[in-house]
Order: structure tokens, then sequence, then C-alpha cells
């Protein structure tokens, strides 16, 4: 009874948060109709990782409540195909795709092969419990692997031409100010195309390149100002510094956009504004940047005051790739948190595997414990150090093995409460 109710509850939630996120309308108008557009768009890795996700719990409620297989997963299609049709014709703002329907159906499968198998997912017992903890370790690794991807920088080889302070449609509003010298290195940047070759190699180099500008701003902007802008003959976004509010963004084309996920860009917080908010002072500010593989710099100096910051991309951060909305990476305690937060999560299904398959396989007289303890070691080397360092990154800090290291610890203790609780 208490599985029946569990389910038929999720499936109640799940389809009103599915109702909520689908046919609310959008402002402004819809991108280019492409049915059969798979991946689509700039963010359509986020897209495909979002679809899955929005219709997985959806499956595990009606696995739960007794639904029977081909009706649930062609419940859960034609769920899908009549959202998109619902956008395609009555919904404004939204774009419809044959991708959509394709990733909320695997999305929903893979919810109802959960709830299917719940009860050996829990209490695995043998090679499932080893084949369950190698699968869930190799998808911890593809995740560090993609989020290292995402921070090394990825420049096209292209025409580059400058944008300074102008206005770009939905992307970015014009810098409402002045913008002074803006170069990279000794190039400087203008509104119009750039030497050949010349700025993408000075970008690359192991050491970055300075990207300076002098700003004087004149007013408060009501979205994010760009300041200036590299775009190469495709408008793909190369180089970017940005005003959001009090704040300055700083960005270069990396693996992120490759993979059509969000951007990895960073914030230096009241470079425009004593506070979170913008207040217009009449004054010449000095903004500077350099991006590289290990740390990205980011300074303005003011009259009187100078505010800075050096970030160590982290392969921890991959929680940003794949949200509904842009986040910036800064020093500050709620990133780090939500970072702790994300490796604590990832590792808990770790620990509480490698215990069941530690009990499954004994090794001699080895401790089960000290097993599953080395192999989650072993798993967060490789994610840590190996991942980082086969992409030119800094490997984890100390805060982030902590992390991960309590969420195996968590992981590990519900296999023994799950184990006694069972016998």
């Amino acid at each position: 009874m208490t599985r029946l109710v569990a389910g038929r509850s999720l499936v109640v939630i799940s389809g009103a948060l599915i109702a909520f996120a689908t046919l609310t309308p959008h402002a402004g108008p819809p991108p280019p109709f492409d049915p059969l557009c798979i991946v689509c768009g700039e963010l359509g890795g986020v897209d495909v990782v979002l679809n899955v996700i929005l219709f997985l719990p959806l499956g595990l409620g009606l696995a739960l409540a007794g639904v029977r297989p081909l009706r649930a997963i062609g419940g859960m299609f034609a769920a899908s195909l009549t959202i998109e049709l619902l956008q395609l014709f009555v919904i404004p703002g939204r774009d419809a795709t044959i991708g959509d329907v394709l990733m909320n159906s695997i999305g929903g499968a893979l919810g109802f092969a959960i709830g299917a198998h719940l009860k050996s997912l829990v209490q695995p017992r043998g090679r499932a419990a080893v084949t369950l903890l190698l699968a869930w370790s190799v998808a911890w690794l593809v995740v560090q692997s993609v989020a290292a991807y995402s921070l090394a920088p990825a420049l096209t080889r292209s025409r580059y031409y400058g944008q300074i302070a102008r206005e770009l449609g939905e992307m970015l509003s014009a810098f409402p100010g002045e913008v002074l010298k803006p170069t990279v290195d000794s190039v400087r940047i203008t509104d119009r195309e750039l030497p050949d070759n010349e700025v993408r190699a000075l970008l690359l180099r192991p050491q970055g390149s300075l990207i300076q500008a002098t700003v004087i701003p004149r007013g408060c902007p009501m979205k994010t100002a760009g300041i200036v802008r590299i775009a190469d003959a495709d408008m793909r976004e190369i180089v970017l510094l940005a005003q959001d509010n009090a704040d300055l963004l700083v960005g270069v084309r990396s693996g992120a956009e490759v993979l059509r996920l969000r951007p990895m860009r960073y914030r230096l917080r009241h470079v425009f504004g004593p506070g979170s908010t913008c207040a217009l002072v009449a004054d010449t500010i000095l903004i500077q940047a350099r991006y590289t593989r290990t740390a990205v710099f980011v300074r303005a100096v003011a009259r009187g005051r100078t505010a800075e910051e050096t970030i160590a991309p982290s392969v921890s951060q991959g929680w940003r790739l794949f949200l509904p909305m842009q986040t910036y990476i800064d020093s500050g305690a709620q990133g780090a948190a939500l970072t702790a937060m994300w490796l604590f999560i990832l590792m808990m299904p770790a620990g509480y595997c490698a215990l069941f398959a530690a009990r499954s396989f004994r090794l001699g007289n080895v401790p089960v414990n000290a097993t599953a303890v080395v192999f989650v070691l072993a798993v967060l080397i490789i994610a840590f150090v190996g991942v980082p360092g086969l992409f030119g990154l800094p490997p984890a800090r100390a805060w982030e093995w902590i992390a991960a290291i309590g969420g195996a610890a968590v992981g590990a203790t519900g296999a023994i409460l799950a184990q006694s609780h069972f016998q």
C-alpha cells in the first residue's frame, strides 16, 4: 500500500511540475522551427539533460503505482508529444522539436526501469552490486571529464571581430558609458575585424593574455551589458567582458560551448557599485582579466580602490553546466557550498554500492570496509587528480576531497543500515 500511495503521489507531483515547466508561455519570439532537430540551439546539450530529468520522476511514479510497462511508456510518449504540439500551435514563445519528445521518453523509461527494479537497486547482491558500482563510477568520471573539457579554452579557427559596447538584442545590451583602449595584450580591439589569428594565438598561450579596457560608466543597464566582446565569423562568442548589475563578468569560449552546455563564466563582485546593485559613479575604472587553464585573474581598479580575485578552475563545478539558468564562478561561500553538496550527493551511491560489492566478493582476509575504502579512494584519485591533469587543470582542493569522502561515508553507512534491516 505504501508503495502504491508513493507512486501515485509522485505521478501527481511530477505531472504538475511537467505542466508548469512546459506549458507556460515565454516572452519573445520562439527559435526557428526545426521539428527534426535532436540537439537544438546553443544550449542544446542542457536541453537534452533537462528533458531526460524532467520525465524521470514520472516514470518512477508509474512503476511504483503498478502501471504496466507498455502502457506507462506509451502514455509518457503521448504526453510529451501532446506538450510539443501545444507548444507549437498554442503556447507562445516555446519551441517544439522531436528531440524533446525523444529525450522525455528516454527519461520516463529510465525512471520506470528504476522503479521496476527498485528492490534490487536498494539491496544489490553479487554481480549486480559490482555492476552498479562500476556503472556509477564510470558515470561520475564521465561527468568529471565533461566538466574538465568544459573549462578548457576551445577557440574557433575563424576571422575574429571586435564588438565594443554594442547592442546585441536578447544576448547583451549596450554598455551605458565609454569604453577606452580595449586590448588583448598589445593588440587593440576595435569595432571591426581583428588581425588574422593573432588574437587566437595570444589567448591560447599557456600563460594567457591580459584582456583589458578602461570604462567610464554613464548609467546602470537593465540587463547584462557587453563592454568588450570578441566574436568569430559565425557570431560565436570568443571573449566577453560585461557588466551585470554591480558585477564584472569575464568569459572565454571553452569546451562547454562546444558541447552546447552552460558557458563557464567568472564574476568579480561590486565593481560598478559598493553593494550587489549598480550605483552610478562617475569614475574611470580599469578592468583586466587573464584566462588560463590553471587560474582566472580578474581585477578592477578605480580611484582609491582595487578589487581583484584569482579563481582556480575546478572540475567540481560541473553542476553549473546543466542548469536552466546562467551562474557565475567566484570566490563566494554560496558557490562553494553548492559545489560541496554536488560532490557529497554524487559520491553517496558510490559508497553505498562499494560496501555491497565488497561484501558480495570477499578478497581473502582483507576486511570488507578496507576493500570498499580502497576502491572509492581510487575513483577519487582518478576524478580529482587524473582527469584534471589530463586537461591541464589544477587538482581538486582539500575541501572538495572532504565533501566527496563525506558523501561516500554516508552512503556506506546507509548500506550498513540497509543490510541490517533486510537480514
